[in-house]
Parts: structure tokens; sequence; C-alpha cells
């Protein structure tokens, strides 16, 4: 029995041997990394160095250039029609919207029939617009396709007809020419 205990004892003195000839050798510790500051950056070989402020002043110059050179934001540019008039640039959603005034006296039916009759006449030139009753006497004009060009034309045909008083598009108001309306009279 003591042989057996003193076998056994001796087994577990080689087994604690053998766990420390496989452990490493711990490698010794590193001192704690310096604290960055705003302009360290790490160079292509992994070393820290420090950016120069003219280097900083720099990069800051050439990536504000590049905020403002933003190919999908276009300047404004006025654009002209094939008469020469000033027109705003296309929009992005192609919708233009005008409004049309008319006189006032005219029955109670008979915004609705003028709109019928006026988006019908500008169909037949080719011209897409819709109108719509927005209030007594006034009229709502989309064109969703053309833009701009589109909306041109509605106005120009609107300020010729009898029953116009103004047309408002783009926060500017335009009236009939002085020579249209002796015609008419």
């Amino acid at each position: 029995l003591l042989l057996l205990t003193h076998v056994d004892a001796g087994k577990s003195k080689n087994k604690n041997k053998n766990k420390n000839k496989s452990k490493k050798p711990e490698p010794p510790k590193k001192p704690a990394p310096k604290p960055k500051k705003a302009n360290d950056v790490k160079s292509e070989t992994g070393i820290n160095k420090r950016l120069s402020e003219k280097l900083l002043a720099d990069l800051e110059d050439d990536w504000m250039e590049d905020e403002e050179e933003d190919p999908s934001e276009e300047p404004f540019k006025w654009r002209r029609d094939e008469k020469g008039n000033r027109l705003p640039p296309e929009s992005k959603a192609k919708v233009e919207m005008g409004f049309a005034s008319l006189k006032k006296g005219l029955p109670g039916n008979r915004p609705k029939t003028i709109a019928r009759e006026w988006v019908d006449l500008l169909d037949s030139t080719g011209v897409k617009a819709k109108a719509y009753e927005v209030g007594d006497n006034k009229l709502l004009f989309v064109c969703e396709e053309g833009g701009a060009a589109c909306m041109l034309k509605v106005k120009n045909f609107i300020l010729l007809q009898p029953e116009a008083l103004e047309f408002e598009w783009n926060n500017q108001k335009y009236k009939p020419a002085k020579s249209v309306k002796k015609r008419l009279e």
C-alpha cells in the first residue's frame, strides 16, 4: 500500500514538471502606447508620424474643393427657348404649376367650362396640361411632362384669352399685354 502511494506521488510530480516544460516563456510586456494627438497618423509602414499643420490645411482645402464641385448639384442657369424667352432650368421633378386668375363676374359654372376648353385647345397643339378649379375664378394648371417649356406655352396661351386677368408662375405674375386687351374690347 505504501508503495502504491509513493509511485502515485512520483507520477504527479512528473506531471507538474511536464506542465512547466510545455509553457513557453512570456514575452516582456510592451510599454503602454502614448496617447494619440489629433494629427498623428500611421504611415504605409505602420509607423506613427505627425502631420504638419500646413499639410492638414491642404487636406482640408482639397476636401472642401471636392465638396463644392459635386456634379449632381448643377449651378442655377437660365435657359432660352426657340423664341429667345428666358426659362428657368429644368426641374428634377419635371412638374410645373401655374395659376390663372379669371375676370370677375363670370357665370357659376363658367370657370370649369373655360378650364376644359383651354385644356382641349392646348392639347390640340401638343401641350399636355391639366387644369383644376381651386377657388372663385382661379384655375391651377399642371404640366407633368415638359417642365418649364410646357408651362411657358400654357402661360402664353392663357394671356391671349379674353377671360384671363393674370397668370402666376414661379412667384411671378404676368398680365395680358395692352395690345391684347384693346383687340379684345
